[in-house]
């Protein structure tokens, strides 16, 4: 798909002029810019081959206007209004390109075409809601599209009424949006794609409605956003970024091809020390102690299971399913009962037979293996093993049990056996973390189930394992997200 963007310009170019250019270098081949302004200065400055310009007059633009029909423009920021019309307006200079459109300047555009035809948005007439950003499929239909009417609605919908006023009507925005959600031939894409931002305080800049700290940076052509939450860094891609605060527009001052956007300048970025960042902006003015995660790394999981396959299959399918993002290279276990079910779902099996003799040393294979396979955190999927100190202390709040009692009640082995004994009406699951202390460590998720004085030992095991499987996949799930923040010998759970 080929575009061109059609910018009109009237006054002194502002010098965030060369940020949007620098972007538009990156779109070469992809879009065209068509600029009409009045300061010469334009032709000055260093422009990608895909930027054309024309130098005009404002007067010159409202005669030309008047010679389609359209009435007399009565300002410069009255364009606003006409922006929908620029495909009728300037029709000969967009003749054999696929779409049409505008987009402001107080902007910095990312890969636009391609996260267009990844989308597969491109079967849409118009894609874009907002004056800062909007295209449209370059045919007649669409050139014309702004004379349609919906007489249902207010007359500053209708461009006969629009044109005779002096005062913007925001016709480029609610109005086309209204015709186009009225049209019954038009295939519109309602959707702003803008990573839109002010400026807060001294400090940073900020999409509005934002609830983590937040960095923004230009890589090569793309545009990025990357949100601290909780321990983890999100990271996300958008079409471009919009200055909503134009006169604190940040200047570029040298930074080429990646870049740190704040609102002092630009910084040279790498991914790398994107902590330092993080800290800088926000961890020493805070006081903040943190660690930081991409989201687009996926940790590895490694699973321990003896027999039981209830929370294996659970795990597995969600895994398979496509439910978490993560990683399983491996699944430990110290019986070989379970083998067939890891063969099943593609995933290599390690044996590790443990007897009180050869404990010390099978764990130390396995913790050999834990590190070439580089895991980041173990579930005990009904691993009926204590694990060892040694490896409690290299994945710290990174080994996730799951028991089946609701502790602290029935602690230990046969928990089903002795709430039967006791008589209760609930039984439970807890999912944990693993300590030294055997099932006490910080608890992440629990449920219960109810039971009566009918249910022998074996109902209360057959009830208690769907518990089980939800209570750990919940638990791993948080864990995956990193919505856990475990303190002393309590945890918060994040939503």
């Amino acid at each position: 798909m080929n575009i061109v963007l059609i910018i009109p310009y009237f006054g002194k170019l502002p010098e965030w002029i060369i940020l949007f250019l620098k972007s538009c270098e990156y779109l070469d081949g992809k879009i065209d810019f068509l600029f009409f302004t009045d300061d010469e200065n334009i032709s000055c400055i260093n422009r990608p081959s895909n930027v054309k310009y024309y130098v005009v007059s404002f007067d010159w633009l409202v005669k030309y206007i008047e010679t389609k029909g359209l009435g007399v423009l009565s300002s410069a920021y009255k364009l606003c209004d006409y922006k929908p019309l620029y495909g009728y307006i300037f029709q000969e200079y967009i003749e054999g390109y696929d779409y049409w459109g505008y987009c402001d300047i107080d902007t910095v555009l990312g890969d636009i075409s391609s996260f267009l035809i990844k989308n597969n948005y491109t079967c849409y007439d118009r894609i874009g809601e907002k004056g800062h950003f909007t295209i449209y499929r370059n045919t007649k239909e669409c050139r014309e599209l702004f004379t349609q009417y919906p007489y249902s609605f207010p007359k500053y919908f209708d461009f006969e009424f629009v044109k005779q006023t002096t005062y913007p009507c925001h016709f480029d925005e609610s109005g086309m949006n209204i015709i186009c959600n009225r049209s019954n031939s038009i295939k519109y894409l309602e959707k702003n794609f803008a990573l839109q931002t002010t400026i807060v305080r001294e400090l940073h800049l900020h999409t509005f409605g934002a609830k983590y700290p937040e960095l923004f940076v230009f890589n090569k052509g793309h545009i990025y956003r990357y949100e601290k939450m909780n321990d983890s860094i999100m990271k996300e891609e958008y079409m471009y970024i919009h200055f909503q605060d134009r006169k604190k527009m940040p200047i570029h001052n040298g930074c080429e091809d990646c870049f740190l956007i704040t609102h002092l300048g630009f910084v040279p970025f790498s991914e790398e020390k994107i902590e330092d960042y993080f800290r800088t902006l926000y961890g020493q003015k805070y006081e903040m102690d943190f660690r930081l995660y991409f989201s687009d790394v996926k940790p590895r999981m490694a699973i321990f299971v003896s027999k039981l396959s209830h929370c294996l299959f659970d795990m597995l399918a969600r895994y398979t399913a496509g439910e978490w993002n993560v990683e399983i290279p491996l699944i430990i276990s110290n019986h070989p009962d379970l083998q067939h079910v890891a063969e099943r779902f593609g995933i290599p099996f390690y044996l590790f037979p443990i007897t009180k003799e050869t404990k010390e040393e099978q764990e130390r294979k396995e913790m050999e293996l834990l590190a070439k396979h580089k895991i980041t955190f173990i579930v005990l999927a009904r691993y009926m093993q204590v694990i060892s100190e040694q490896m409690i202390n290299a994945y710290p709040n990174k080994i996730i049990n799951i028991h089946h009692s609701f502790l602290p009640a029935f602690v230990g082995a046969k928990p089903y056996h002795a709430a039967f004994q006791r008589g209760v009406k609930i039984i439970g699951a807890t999912s944990h973390y693993v300590t030294t202390e055997l099932d006490a460590g910080p608890i992440i998720e629990q449920d219960v189930v109810r039971i009566t004085h009918k249910d022998s030992i074996e109902d209360l095991v057959n009830k208690g394992k769907d518990l089980e499987k939800i209570v750990l996949s919940r638990a791993v799930q948080k864990h995956i997200e990193r919505k856990v923040l475990a303190y002393k010998n309590k945890t918060v759970i994040f939503s």
